[in-house]
């Protein structure tokens, strides 16, 4: 997704999450995601309560402040990601008065968007390859 623009932040933020989380193995249960960074510890209490309501969330894909009607549903782990893409890049989500520089703004949003976004299409791209047989002159 680029250079990341604060990297001590970054490794404080993982570091905090990494604690949260307790010891090891660091995966989801369900998909088996191992990206800490996505991880979060919850209840069996608090899973009853929230994960059935509320799977998909609203994402400004420019950010709230910059575009407020321009939005897509992303998963909670995904509209993370997005998120801390934008934290990783040093983009500024605040509402910026100079038009300039929040076009500048809603353009590094939307290249962290698309980073990601990338990286899916690559990853069932190869999930394709791996499944269907490979016919070659049929």
């Amino acid at each position: 997704m680029g250079m990341d623009g604060d990297p001590i932040g970054t490794d404080a933020r993982l570091t905090q999450r990494l604690e949260r989380l307790g010891p090891g193995p660091h995966s989801c249960l369900f998909c088996g995601v191992e990206d800490p960074i996505m991880l979060i510890r919850k209840s069996l209490t608090w899973l009853k309560a929230w994960v059935p309501k509320r799977l998909l969330e609203e994402h400004h894909l420019l950010g709230r402040n910059h575009d407020p009607n321009l939005t897509i549903l992303l998963c909670r782990n995904c509209h993370f990601l997005v998120h801390e893409g934008y934290l990783q890049a040093g983009i500024d989500m605040r509402y910026e008065p100079d038009p300039r520089k929040r076009v500048a703004k809603m353009l590094r949003a939307l290249a962290v968007h698309h980073g990601k976004l990338s990286e899916t299409l690559l990853q069932c791209a190869a999930l394709i390859d791996e499944d269907e047989p490979h016919h070659h002159g049929s």
